[in-house]
């Protein structure tokens, strides 16, 4: 098995995730769609200039072990990282919405 291609599977989901996490607390149009345009804009070339490890697999060849070794620990630590951080941005929305319901009932008494 080419590693080297998990690690790539494994950018595209942080990537995706991302992109989701910005759909999702952002509320101005460019940074809602400018991440999403960047992340297709990368899938877009990784199709149209395949990576090595692609370009391996598909010729059945071995890629080097070394770097399968960093890519799926690039991918691993960027999809941990993203994920970290959208745990914590959901963890502060909930808290900015629970404090805006106490203001508001404390305004209305």
């Amino acid at each position: 098995m080419n590693w080297g291609v998990l690690g790539l599977v494994l950018v595209a989901i942080a990537l995706g995730v991302a992109c989701g996490a910005c759909w999702r607390f952002r509320r101005h149009p460019v940074t809602r769609w400018t991440p999403s345009l960047l992340a297709l804009a990368y899938y877009l070339a990784l199709w149209l200039w395949p990576h090595a490890a692609i370009l391996a697999a598909r010729a059945g060849r071995q890629y080097p072990t070394g770097d399968q070794v960093r890519m799926v620990l690039l991918g691993v630590a960027l999809l941990v990282a993203v994920i970290g951080m959208t745990i914590r941005l959901v963890r502060l929305h909930r808290e900015n919405t629970t404090l805006r319901a106490q203001v508001a009932r404390l305004e209305n008494a």
